[in-house]
């Protein structure tokens, strides 16, 4: 019982002391509190806050600077990409428009004079958008698989413009193998701007997805 009352004297006594200077603890700190908010008057949490934001602004900002390549570059591979596919749309649409001007003249549904203007027209438009195609290409020479046939295709079809192979006389319009020799390389054509016209066209999705890909567009 001794050893009891004891240790409850020296508990009371303990708990006299932490009371007694709990208040002197409690004020300091208060102190402590109101000279650090003296200092900086922001609330709890937003110092922590602060740095965070400073920290993504920097890295938005780092990044800025070094993707100012990367937007470029992706900019120019979608116009380039847009712009080889409208050049080979015309290319295939004027290949499409002498087949059926060669069809039209073969079933006596046009004249010689009407046959020889539109063929000559069609090539016209296939050189035109070939030399849109050979520009939109020049970019990329030795970096995609993509452009030495398109170059080997062009020199054939120029070096048939240059030679006059490509043009067709009123008097020999109505013989066979005349219009079936250019019939078959029409044919040629056809399938060749078909083919390029597929790949173009799965270059510009990907590159028009890029763009989401890299945050550029603002719908990101």
């Amino acid at each position: 019982q001794q050893h009891f009352l004891s240790s409850w004297s020296i508990a009371n006594k303990a708990t006299a002391t932490i009371a007694a200077t709990l208040p002197f603890l409690l004020e300091h700190r208060q102190q402590s509190n109101s000279n650090n908010s003296s200092n900086t008057s922001f609330p709890p949490g937003a110092r922590q806050f602060i740095g965070s934001q400073k920290h993504l602004r920097f890295r938005h900002f780092a990044r800025a600077g070094l993707g100012k390549k990367m937007v470029f570059f992706t900019i120019f591979a979608t116009i380039d990409s847009l712009t080889l596919l409208g050049a080979m749309t015309g290319c295939v649409g004027s290949s499409a428009w002498s087949l059926k001007c060669i069809a039209d003249l073969e079933h006596d549904l046009s004249n010689t004079s009407d046959f020889v203007s539109n063929m000559s027209l069609a090539a016209k438009i296939e050189a035109v958008f070939m030399a849109v195609n050979f520009l939109a290409c020049l970019p990329f020479v030795g970096q995609w698989w993509m452009v030495p046939p398109q170059y080997l295709w062009i020199a054939f079809k120029t070096f048939r413009l240059v030679t006059g192979a490509q043009a067709v006389s009123e008097k020999d319009a109505l013989q066979k193998e005349v219009y079936l020799k250019h019939r078959k390389v029409h044919t040629m054509s056809l399938f060749f701007y078909l083919i390029s016209w597929f790949l173009y066209f799965a270059r510009a999705m990907t590159a028009i997805m890029d763009i989401h890909v890299h945050g550029i567009s603002p719908y990101d």
